[in-house]
């Protein structure tokens, strides 16, 4: 399951500054790290690229600009991530990693 990785410094996990960057709980302010199984990567990245493609570079399904920014930086980041899209069997191994994600009966 997809989870947000935080760590927690050594003086407990008060705010300090590093770099002009204020931080909290070890993790910079501006940025925030998350966690995927590579099962979870690869069917959102799949949805994100099929989304994308279908709805005129996403313009078609946000309330602002930004919104699409943020969908265009983490097709972006999946694709940095992955090497299965660029596998000739990619459309197995994405049907794959759906079953192995969907929840039991569905």
């Amino acid at each position: 399951m997809g989870t947000l990785a935080r760590q927690i410094p050594p003086d407990g996990g008060r705010a300090f500054q590093t770099k002009g960057v204020r931080t909290l709980l070890g993790v910079a302010e501006d940025e925030v790290t998350l966690r995927l199984s590579r099962d979870e990567a690869m069917v959102l990245f799949e949805w994100l690229y099929r989304t994308d493609e279908m709805t005129n570079d996403f313009a078609d399904l946000v309330e602002d600009q930004a919104e699409q920014r943020a969908l265009w930086n983490l097709t972006c980041l999946l694709e940095r991530e992955l090497v299965e899209p660029f596998s000739p069997q990619y459309a197995e191994l994405v049907e794959q990693a759906r079953a192995r994600l969907r929840d039991e009966g569905s």
